[in-house]
C-alpha cells in the first residue's frame, strides 16, 4: 500500500506548491516514510502535472488527464515516473450514478484490472 498525505497552497489558478509525506508499507506494517516538497501545475489541454522531491534524494513526476465522454461517463488516465519505483500507470472509466457515487473500472500497470465505487464528500 501507499498513501500520500499532502497540503497544498494555490499561488494562482494553474500553480500550487505542496508539502507532505509519502507512506509505504505491506499489510499493517509501515516500511518507508519520506517527506515530500513539490508543485502542481495545470498544463495546456487541462493536463495535470505534479513534480516533487523527497527526503531520500528521489523525485517523482506525474501527469494525469480526465476526459468527460458523456454527461455521466468519463475516462481518466495517469502516468508517473518515480526514481524509487520507476514507471507506473493506470487508465479507467467512471460512470456517475448520482451526485456522490460512481462505479469505476480501472486497469493499473502493477495490479491489473479492478472495479469499485468512488464516493465524493
Amino acid at each position: 500500500w501507499e498513501t500520500v498525505l499532502s497540503w497544498s497552497s494555490y499561488v494562482n489558478g494553474f500553480f500550487s506548491v505542496l508539502v507532505g509525506a509519502d507512506l509505504e508499507g505491506t499489510e499493517g506494517t509501515m516500511e518507508n516514510v519520506r517527506g515530500i516538497l513539490g508543485m502542481r501545475y495545470r498544463l495546456p489541454l487541462d493536463v495535470g502535472c505534479t513534480l516533487w522531491a523527497d527526503t531520500d534524494a528521489g523525485g517523482r513526476i506525474a501527469l494525469d488527464k480526465h476526459l468527460e465522454i458523456l454527461p455521466r461517463l468519463s475516462l481518466a488516465g495517469h502516468v508517473e515516473y518515480d526514481t524509487h519505483e520507476y514507471w507506473e500507470g493506470r487508465v479507467g472509466l467512471s460512470y456517475r450514478i448520482d451526485r456522490r457515487v460512481s462505479i469505476v473500472g480501472q486497469w493499473h500497470s502493477d495490479y491489473g484490472w479492478g472495479v469499485g465505487l468512488s464516493m465524493r464528500f
